[in-house]
């Protein structure tokens, strides 16, 4: 799993910077603000990875321009994966350590420009 993979890498190969990166227009973040109705429908892997983004959404503002919207929900999503990610204890006792160091951003795919979110 990708789970397992960054787990090896920072605990075995001693890899220092992990970097979650949301993309402009993500269908699953998209797919996350239908009603949960419309979420429950699909497959018990698909409803609960999109169960947990929505969560983790709460309730975002709707912004009048879609662009804008979208790159909030995704900045938004990115942001509870960080800090999923650095509450686990493999992770925490390295960012403790100054051993690693898990960041977020957001790609602009119609321009390939890269905005690290703080």
């Amino acid at each position: 799993s990708t789970a397992a993979s960054l787990d090896y890498g920072v605990k075995h190969l001693g890899i220092k910077l992990l970097v979650v990166l949301g993309h402009q227009c993500c269908g699953a973040v998209k797919a996350a603000q239908l009603p949960s109705d419309a979420i429950a429908g699909e497959t018990p892997p698909l409803a609960s990875l999109l169960a947990d983004i929505k969560k983790g959404l709460g309730e975002l503002p709707q912004l009048d321009e879609a662009a804008a919207h979208d790159r909030n929900a995704v900045s938004t999503n990115v942001r509870v994966q960080v800090a999923a990610m650095a509450a686990s204890p493999v992770y925490a006792a390295k960012i403790a350590a100054a051993e690693l160091k898990i960041v977020g951003a957001f790609y602009e795919m119609a321009t390939g420009a890269v905005h690290f979110l703080e």
